[in-house]
């Protein structure tokens, strides 16, 4: 049964490219984040994405007020970027997280005037800047509804350890059985 939290979540398919890879996966949309992007370091790391340190590291602020567990944020990298037809090169934190490897963040969105529709779970590429710079035409992506359950179980799990960040193995083994 549906407890009206996996309605507050819009997560979206998109594609990072590069010279060497071409990697699927999924991105949670978050207007609460402040950075333009947050990528996984666990996820970032085997793919060898470029990370450049920076000057002065970041603290990292989660939503209840407390620092981020995993400690400030020392590194950057850029990617490509694929949501539909819209590409674009971003620049995105290193960091650890829970659930999905990439979160974009409410500068992005506003950089790109995303808009976002709540009740269809889809988010549209529109604006002059996206027509000018990122795509062809109007870019229309839905949000992914199968998943959100697993991210609130993995979610769940790791506040019920104490913010313990888990890996994909402990994450499986918390689950239910279907």
């Amino acid at each position: 049964m549906e407890n009206g939290l996996e309605a507050n979540y819009l997560v979206i398919a998109c594609t990072i490219v590069d010279n060497h890879n071409e990697i699927r996966f999924y991105a949670l949309i978050d207007s609460g984040a402040t950075g333009y992007a947050f990528i996984d370091k666990a996820f970032a790391e085997p793919y060898n994405f470029c990370l450049i340190e920076i000057s002065e590291p970041r603290r990292l602020i989660v939503i209840d007020g407390r620092p981020l567990s995993s400690g400030a944020i020392t590194h950057m990298t850029t990617i490509g970027l694929s949501i539909k037809t819209h590409l674009e090169m971003i620049p995105a934190f290193v960091t650890t997280l829970g659930g999905y490897h990439l979160t974009l963040g409410l500068p992005l969105l506003k950089h790109h005037d995303v808009k976002i529709d709540f009740p269809s779970n889809s988010l549209t590429f529109e604006s002059e800047h996206c027509l000018k710079n990122c795509i062809n035409d109007v870019t229309m992506a839905y949000g992914i509804e199968a998943e959100l359950p697993h991210f609130l179980w993995a979610y769940a799990a790791q506040c019920a350890l104490g913010h313990k960040v888990l890996d994909k193995c402990e994450v499986l083994q918390i689950l239910p059985k279907h």
